[in-house]
């Protein structure tokens, strides 16, 4: 991540957490199907984390993707931060489609495919 990008971090957590309280359960049946291919096949992701925090980093996944399937990132402090964070939970629904795959190796190439997308 560029360092730029870093200093928004925070408030982009803040937005989509703050605005996840407001939204009912939208998206959860595929926030679950994502998370549990996400613990399944992202292991890297979760690699070295003990318990508690892997159940930190898979309670932040599931916040992410259930703001995600709920709307935008409207409330954000400026333009610069809600564009960014659309930009994040636009990845992350096409993060969500990929736990449809059949194998942890399909699963890869598809979130890797959402990435390039998205650096694009």
């Amino acid at each position: 991540m560029k360092q730029s990008s870093v200093r928004y971090l925070g408030p982009i957590v803040a937005v989509a957490l703050g605005l996840l309280g407001g939204c009912g359960r939208k998206g959860q049946k595929e926030c679950d199907a994502y998370l549990a291919k996400d613990l399944e096949c992202g292991a890297e992701s979760y690699k070295g984390l003990d318990e508690t925090e892997k159940k930190q980093a898979a309670d932040l996944v599931r916040a992410f993707c259930l703001e995600a399937m709920a709307g935008d990132a409207k409330g954000a402090p400026n333009a610069e931060v809600e564009k960014m964070a659309n930009e994040m939970l636009a990845t992350v629904r096409g993060k969500v489609a990929c736990a449809s795959a059949a194998t942890c190796e399909q699963y890869r190439a598809c979130e890797q495919a959402v990435d390039a997308k998205t650096a694009q």
